[in-house]
């Protein structure tokens, strides 16, 4: 009887081998950090957007690296800023990480902007968020909640794609 089943089943019932999952890559904060001090540009956080973030000032040191909208899935600019101070030797000492992403949209003359930026402790934890949006020249900053499901959705895309979803190489001035 046996026999009889082994000879009726079907060669799909064979056991498959699982597919392979393509390469991820996977890197920490620290890494990234290190990275964009390194090898970013000096790029201050300045003005409205700032003190919206809730820094002392109008400008804060920091250095920077990005994707630009169109080499970006989304079509919108991405960029991570290491804010810090200089030592004495110039290099940067690390004290926060601000993720950010913006679309633009012309329409007719005027340009439209929406932004999102994420301040944060060196180990990912969220300080505080902030959108800005409207007409290039009339933009509105604002303040979001640490737990308003906006700010959680871009901090989980933003730090998805540093994190894993990009080569570090991609990362430009």
């Amino acid at each position: 009887m046996a026999a009889v089943i082994g000879f009726a089943s079907p060669a799909s019932a064979k056991p498959k081998e699982k597919a392979k999952a393509g390469k991820k890559v996977t890197r920490t904060w620290k890494t990234l950090i290190d990275h964009v001090a390194k090898n970013g540009d000096e790029d201050p956080i300045q003005g409205s957007t700032a003190r919206t973030l809730g820094y002392d000032s109008d400008d804060v040191y920091a250095k920077s690296l990005g994707i630009d909208a169109d080499k970006s899935r989304d079509n919108r600019e991405h960029g991570i800023y290491v804010i810090g101070e200089k030592d004495k030797s110039g290099a940067l000492i690390p004290k926060e990480i601000v993720l950010g992403a913006a679309s633009l949209k012309e329409i007719g003359a005027q340009k439209e902007i929406e932004s999102y930026r994420v301040r944060m402790s060196l180990d990912g934890k969220i300080i505080r968020g902030m959108r800005a949006s409207g007409i290039v020249g009339s933009i509105v900053h604002e303040v979001l909640p640490n737990d308003s499901k906006t700010l959680l959705s871009v901090y989980k895309a933003e730090s998805s794609l540093y994190l894993r979803d990009i080569e570090i190489s991609q990362l430009t001035k």
